[in-house]
């Protein structure tokens, strides 16, 4: 059988990549070109090779601790980030963390939080797709596959909603998490009227990509945790239906989320 990155059917040298030389597997599918350390991974297990308890610590545990950052995580994943597994059914495979966005400083943000913040650059790449005829640019962060990715991934996607992003049940609203939700999808605007005296700031959270059922839970806990009277608004896309806040309580949620963290989002702030 051939296999498209040969040295990882070779026993000897991936014992000394991985056990003498102490590389991760995320090195070593960087050494090889792999798109993911999960095809490492693999590989160790084919060979019966002893995975280690914290593989690829050194990467995102270097005085970080992703437990404490789960608030910039949830935030991201109400938002236009996710996580993926190079098989959603496997037990073996481990998830990763991925976000994309126009803005790098954006990007670098989150990215400084989640991984070592002095060289996140390696864990960021250009990204180019095409929309209706069009290229467009983003900034893409992909965190190494891991097992406590892996814990959230099962979370978020659980098997009984066939892996569709679900919003968990025990999830609560903070300031940090409601920031990285409005700083991914969230939006606002003045509105203006004739003989209008007082500014109105209309402030929409997006979510429409979740069913119905889940966007109710997620208004629910926004109120209960922030005391801020969040209210569903119909949709003509998704499922459906966005979250709202009031213009009365829109000081409130400026108020409750903080000032803007990186420049180039500055606009959504009223």
């Amino acid at each position: 059988m051939k296999y498209k990155y040969p040295q990882l059917n070779d026993r000897e040298w991936l014992y000394d990549q991985y056990i003498i030389k102490n590389n991760s597997a995320f090195a070593i599918s960087r050494l090889l070109g792999c798109k993911s350390s999960n095809s490492v991974t693999q590989a160790l297990l084919r060979l019966n090779i002893p995975i280690k308890q914290i593989d690829d610590a050194w990467l995102y545990y270097n005085g970080i601790d992703i437990q404490s950052n789960m608030n910039v995580i949830n935030g991201s994943l109400l938002g236009d980030a996710g996580l993926k597994k190079w098989d959603k059914n496997s037990i073996n495979a481990n998830a990763y963390f991925y976000k994309k966005n126009k803005y790098i400083d954006h990007i670098q943000f989150v990215a400084s939080m989640l991984l070592c913040p002095h060289d996140t650059s390696r864990y960021i790449f250009d990204t180019i797709e095409k929309c209706n005829g069009k290229q467009l640019h983003y900034y893409t962060l992909r965190t190494p596959a891991h097992k406590i990715f892996t814990d959230i991934y099962d979370a978020w996607y659980p098997i009984y909603n066939e892996r569709e992003k679900v919003v968990p049940c025990d999830l609560t609203m903070n300031p940090d998490t409601l920031l990285h939700w409005f700083l991914d999808d969230g939006n606002s605007y003045n509105r203006k009227r004739v003989n209008q005296r007082v500014k109105q700031i209309v402030i929409t959270l997006c979510c429409e990509g979740f069913k119905p059922e889940y966007v109710e839970l997620l208004r629910d806990i926004c109120v209960r945790d922030t005391g801020i009277p969040f209210k569903l608004r119909k949709y003509n896309q998704g499922y459906g239906l966005r979250i709202t806040i009031p213009q009365s309580a829109s000081n409130d949620f400026f108020d409750y989320i903080g000032i803007c963290p990186v420049e180039s989002l500055n606009y959504k702030w009223k």
